[in-house]
C-alpha cells in the first residue's frame, strides 16, 4: 500500500521530564479523528480512505502478550478490515461518543463479578493503542487499588497476587474481565515487589491501553463511528 502526499511532523523540542524526551522512539502513528492532530495535519489513515486503498473505512489492531522474559511483543494492524484469525466470537460495538479520540461509554467497573456502582452514571473512555496502562479518575482507581489489596498508587505484595479478583468492565452491556495476567506487573528478580496497572489521572474519562487491549481484539468502524470488541486469539 502506497500513500502519497502524506505528511510528517518532526518534534525538535520536548519538555524535560515528558515522555518522548525520556524514550527512544522513531515515532508516533497518529490512528486518532482528524481534529486531534496538530495544526490539522491529515492523517495517514484518513488519506488511506481518500487514495480509495482501502476496501473498508474500517481498521483493526490485535496486540500479543509480552514475554516477560525477553519482553518479545508483536501484534498486527489491518488497515480495511480485520484477520479472522485474531478473535473469536462476535464483537460487541459501542457507538463513539466523540469524534476526537475513539470516544464511548463505559457502563460499570466490577470486582471479582461484583458492581462497585463506581461508574454508575456511565464513564466516558478512550482506546489508546500507544498507552501501556489503565487510566482512570485518580479518586476512583484509589478506591480500585484499595479494594485489590494494593496501596493507593498500586504497589503490591507479590504474594496477594494469585488471590486478586478479577476487574471486570460492562461496555455495550457486555461483561470484560482482566485477570492478573493482564492488570499485574510482576517483579521478575524474584523479590516481592509487584503493581498494578491501574493509574489515576487529573483527566475525568478513562484511557484503556495494552491491558484493556491484549486481550480484547478491537475493530474501530470509521464509516459507521463505532468501536468493537471481541475475545483476542492468543498463541502463548
Amino acid at each position: 500500500m502506497i500513500v502519497k502526499k502524506q505528511d510528517f511532523i518532526e518534534v525538535t523540542s520536548e519538555k524535560d521530564g515528558s515522555y518522548l524526551a525520556s524514550t527512544n522512539i522513531d515515532g508516533i502513528l497518529g490512528l486518532a479523528f482528524q481534529e486531534c492532530s496538530a495544526t490539522n495535519t491529515v492523517p495517514v489513515w484518513y488519506n488511506m480512505m481518500n487514495q480509495d486503498l482501502v476496501q473498508q473505512k474500517v481498521f483493526s489492531i490485535w496486540l500479543k502478550y509480552s514475554n516477560e522474559q525477553d519482553h518479545e511483543e508483536g501484534g498486527a494492524i489491518v488497515f480495511g478490515g480485520f484477520d479472522n484469525a485474531h478473535f473469536r466470537g462476535e464483537h460487541t460495538y459501542v457507538p463513539i461518543t466523540y469524534e476526537q479520540f475513539w470516544e464511548f461509554k463505559m457502563e460499570e467497573i466490577l470486582l471479582g463479578g461484583i458492581g462497585t456502582g463506581l461508574c454508575v452514571d456511565g464513564c466516558s473512555a478512550i482506546i489508546d493503542s500507544g498507552e501501556s496502562y489503565v487510566f482512570g479518575p485518580t479518586d476512583i482507581v484509589t478506591n480500585i487499588n484499595k479494594a485489590l489489596g494494593a496501596d493507593e498508587v498500586g504497589n503490591v505484595d507479590c504474594n496477594k497476587v494469585p488471590s486478586m479478583p478479577t476487574v471486570s468492565l460492562t461496555i455495550g452491556g457486555r461483561v470484560f474481565s482482566l485477570s492478573t495476567r493482564d492488570y499485574i506487573s510482576k517483579d521478575n528478580s524474584g523479590g516481592r515487589d509487584c503493581a498494578t496497572k491501574f493509574r489515576g489521572s487529573d483527566d475525568d474519562f478513562w484511557t484503556l491501553g495494552y491491558v484493556f487491549m491484549r486481550p480484547y481484539h478491537t475493530i474501530f468502524d470509521f464509516g459507521n463511528k463505532k468501536i468493537g470488541f471481541a475475545d483476542a486469539v492468543q498463541d502463548n
